[in-house]
Formats: structure tokens, C-alpha cells, sequence
């Protein structure tokens, strides 16, 4: 019976044995007293361990010497690394990774303590997760760095557009000062040339002469209004002045554009023809002007 029972425990072993060399993950198993009692060959592997050091009955200090003494655990200091080992192993319930040498390879360490003071620890090869996770990192790194780049571009490009806008301001500013500064000695002689103007109008001169002296003073008032609408434009930029509305007939204004125009309409060989009108209309007279202005000038030049 003695026979039997020895032969089926050796069985038992044996399979118990053979099912652990099959599994990936190393595993130990050492007594209270930190000698091993079983292991499979996944650690005797991960480890490096020679077959004359691995037998039921191994210190668990000859194997953490072992390594240390191999630098397994990295160059120098065989000392410290043997007691933060020896400490870990007996002390650490959570996983703890450790990087090998020279084949820098990681593996995670598992340890659970048993009812009677034993320890069975697991051995895991996570070399392949911890470079997945280097490479992830790196990754985000690059990607940081680029958004960090452009970032930097577009503020950049930011501060570029608000100088050029800045400066475009500033140009547009002094040329409203300029128009402003400048209006009262332009509108001087303006006002001289109307005046004589008028002048050969009270005069008795054919009625040829007439129509071109009245043509000339025409132009000059609508020179004139011209100019102040520039200048009324160049104070509502700033705000300084709001557009005033009136009662007035368009008819008039029709006119002023025909003797404006028309002699423009003939170079490009261009009938330009207004519809005489009565209809009195409620607007600003110097910026509606400006708008019709505007609209017929294009209009002629860009007519075939």
C-alpha cells in the first residue's frame, strides 16, 4: 500500500510538473522558510538559471545572489540590488516590474503568501506591452510637440495680422487727418473758382458761352460736394459725424451726374440717357450721390 501510495504521489507530481513547464508565465513556489519546493522551466528561462542551481530545496537567496552576481538586475551595486530583491519578494503583494540586463527584457513579479508562510509568486515576459506603451507614449509626445508647433504658428500668424491691421489703421487714420487738416485749403480756391463762375454768369455773353460758363460752375459745385462727401466719409470712419437725411429732387442730382458723366459715356462712344423725373425723395444727398456716382462710373467703364 506504502508502494502504491508513493507511486500514485510521484504521478501526481510528475503531471502536476508537467502542466506548469507548459504554461508561459514562470512560476514558484517557495516554503516558509524561502526554499524552493517547485518552479517550472518558463522561470528557470526568464531567469537564466543553470539546472544545477534549480532542485526542491534551493535557498531563495542563492537565486537572487545568482542574479546579482550576473548583473542580471542591471551593473554594479550587487549588494542593494540583492536586498531590494530579497525585500520585495518576501514584502510585495502587488506586481512589480523589473527590467533585465543585458537583454532588457521586463518581466512582472506576482507574489501571494500562503496559509503557512509559504510564497507562490508568478513570472510574466511583459516586454512586448511595456515597448507598446513606450511607443504609445513617444507617439503622444510628437503629437504634443506638433499641436505645441502649430499652436505657436497660429499665434504667430495672429500677432502678424493684428500688426498688419494695426498698421493698416494707423494708415487709414493719418489719411483721414490728412483729408481733415487739408480740406479748408482745398475748398479755398474751390470757392474762388465758383465765384468767378458766377461772376461771368451775371454778365451778358451769348448764349453758347452761357451754357459752358453754367456747365463750369455745375462742375465746380459738384466738385465741390465731392469733396465734402470724401470729408464726410473720413469723419464717419471715425464716428465723428452721422449721416444727415433730407427732402430733395432726385432730378437735381440726375443732372449734376449727366454733366459729370457724359462727356466720359462719349469717349467710349456710350449713350447715357436719365429719365427726367419730379419724385422728391427722403435721403443723404451727398452720400446717395456718391452711390449713383459710383454705379454709373463702373457702369461706363466696364461697358463694351
Amino acid at each position: 500500500m506504502l508502494d502504491e501510495a508513493s507511486a500514485a504521489l510521484q504521478q501526481n507530481r510528475e503531471l502536476l510538473q508537467d502542466a506548469l513547464n507548459h504554461g508561459h508565465q514562470g512560476v514558484t513556489i517557495f516554503d516558509s522558510n524561502q526554499t524552493l519546493l517547485c518552479w517550472n522551466r518558463a522561470f528557470q528561462t526568464l531567469f537564466d538559471l543553470p539546472d544545477h542551481m534549480i532542485h526542491v530545496g534551493t535557498p531563495l537567496e542563492h537565486i537572487i545572489r545568482y542574479n546579482t552576481a550576473g548583473q542580471f538586475y542591471g551593473p554594479g551595486q550587487s549588494k542593494i540590488y540583492f536586498r531590494r530583491r530579497l525585500e520585495s519578494f518576501i514584502r510585495d503583494t502587488h506586481p512589480v516590474q523589473i527590467r533585465t540586463h543585458p537583454a532588457e527584457h521586463w518581466i512582472e513579479i506576482h507574489s501571494e503568501h500562503l496559509a503557512d508562510g509559504g510564497i507562490v509568486t508568478t513570472y510574466t515576459n511583459i516586454t512586448e506591452i511595456v515597448k507598446a506603451e513606450e511607443d504609445l507614449f513617444s507617439a503622444y509626445q510628437l503629437l504634443e510637440s506638433r499641436v505645441r508647433e502649430r499652436t505657436d504658428e497660429l499665434l504667430r500668424i495672429n500677432r502678424e495680422l493684428l500688426n498688419a491691421k494695426a498698421e493698416a489703421d494707423d494708415a487709414n487714420l493719418s489719411k483721414i487727418r490728412f483729408l481733415a487738416a487739408a480740406s479748408h485749403d482745398i475748398l479755398q480756391p474751390l470757392d474762388a473758382a465758383r465765384l468767378y463762375s458766377a461772376a461771368l454768369l451775371e454778365k451778358d455773353i451769348s448764349s453758347s458761352d452761357g451754357q459752358l460758363v453754367q456747365n463750369v460752375a455745375t462742375s465746380l459745385e459738384v466738385f465741390e460736394e465731392i469733396l465734402a462727401t470724401l470729408l464726410d466719409m473720413s469723419r464717419l470712419d471715425t464716428g465723428a459725424q452721422k449721416s444727415e437725411l433730407s427732402d430733395f429732387l432726385i432730378e437735381h442730382l440726375f443732372s449734376q451726374l449727366r454733366i459729370e458723366l457724359e462727356p466720359s459715356a462719349k469717349e467710349q462712344e456710350l449713350d447715357l440717357r436719365f429719365v427726367h423725373t419730379s419724385l422728391p425723395v427722403r435721403s443723404d444727398k451727398r452720400l446717395l450721390r456718391l452711390m449713383i456716382q459710383n454705379l454709373v462710373s463702373n457702369a461706363i467703364n466696364y461697358t463694351p
